[in-house]
């Protein structure tokens, strides 16, 4: 079997948007739990309460300061990864953005493309994924082949043509 797909921008930020949301959901840090929410929260109504209950005045200037001091603290860290996203988005003249021609045969995956030729063998494939807009061939964690749907005329059939070929690489290991 043999695809081609073009590939534009929207398809590198909805692969980003779907990875994001997958890696986040699937690796819980230690400060994510339950817990440790908890405990957090507990500690500081009780530092919160302690301070309300003392005689001394509160400042609302001061308040306003610390407050204002906390958000930019925030808002930098915001925009610090909204630049790190744009600078990894793909270039117009690099070897993402355009058309890639993908072959399907019994053993492995081959594409090609503006610059590179490749070829990997499905027991490399680590799972396969389906949102709304593409089907996804993940690779690695974060290395995938992008295969959006409104380039495939049966997406269904697609997706258990790759189904089939992963689970014969996997079963035969």
């Amino acid at each position: 079997m043999e695809k081609t797909f073009k590939y534009e921008k929207e398809d590198w930020q909805k692969f980003q948007s779907y990875l994001e949301t997958d890696l986040c959901r699937s690796k819980k840090m230690w400060h994510e739990s339950v817990w440790f929410n908890l405990i957090s929260w507990f500690v500081i109504a009780i530092v919160f309460f302690t301070f309300f209950q003392s005689k001394s005045e509160f400042s609302w200037a001061t308040a306003g300061i610390v407050s204002f001091f906390f958000v930019s603290i925030y808002a930098q860290l915001v925009l610090t990864g909204i630049k790190f996203k744009k600078l990894c988005a793909p270039s117009e003249k690099g070897s993402f953005i355009g058309e890639h021609r993908f072959r399907f045969n019994e053993s492995s995956i081959q594409s090609e493309g503006l610059g590179y030729t490749a070829t990997h063998d499905w027991s490399v494939v680590k799972r396969v994924a389906k949102t709304n807009d593409a089907i996804y061939l993940f690779l690695d964690n974060a290395v995938a082949y992008i295969f959006p749907l409104s380039q495939i005329e049966d997406s269904g059939q697609f997706y258990e043509y790759i189904n089939t070929k992963i689970n014969v690489a996997a079963s035969s290991n």
